[in-house]
């Protein structure tokens, strides 16, 4: 599977128990509507592999899940997947999940300067509630960029397209 035929669900946020259980942190509107999730693919090396669910437990009210999958049966293959990236089919996006909604869905969409040009892929999303930021990685580096209507211009969701408006020196900033 390749990751534009795919859409961004969430992040394996940490080990759960010895025998290989995860929490994970969904980033979509409405998490129990994938409660009888069969499977999902897990970002490695830049590579999408598929697992198959043994076992999801919706034990909190939220976005944490608790999942327990195929092969991963120890702590140590466990700890080897945290913080990697969640994907499903695109097939399988809720119609209620678009990017203004849920700015995590902008992972992987390209970003065009009106200026620069082309600037990289929007890699990860970071929610802090005064200041949201993509992280955007290209040949320049990395830059994070603020979620706000300043440097915003243009979503194309159909093309998965991102045109912004940044100074040159946000490159020269972050690590």
């Amino acid at each position: 599977m390749r990751k534009e035929d795919c859409f961004y669900f969430g992040l394996v946020s940490k080990t759960y128990s010895y025998r290989g259980e995860l929490i994970f942190h969904l980033d979509v509107n409405n998490p129990a509507d994938f409660q009888k999730l069969e499977s999902v693919f897990v970002e490695r090396h830049d590579k999408l592999i598929p697992f198959f669910i043994e076992n999801l437990l919706f034990d909190r009210p939220g976005a944490h899940v608790r999942v327990k999958l195929e092969g991963v049966d120890d702590e140590q293959t466990a700890r080897a997947l945290v913080r990697c990236a969640l994907y499903l089919p695109i097939s399988m996006k809720p119609e209620d999940e678009e990017p203004e909604e849920d700015p995590s869905m902008l992972i992987g969409y390209s970003v065009w300067d009106e200026e620069l040009g082309d600037i990289g892929e929007v890699i990860d999303y970071y929610d802090h509630h005064v200041n949201p930021l993509i992280e955007v990685s290209g040949q320049r580096g990395k830059a994070l960029i603020p979620l706000q209507d300043a440097f915003i211009l243009e979503i194309d969701t159909e093309k998965q397209h991102l045109k912004v408006s940044i100074p040159e020196e946000l490159f020269g900033l972050n690590p």
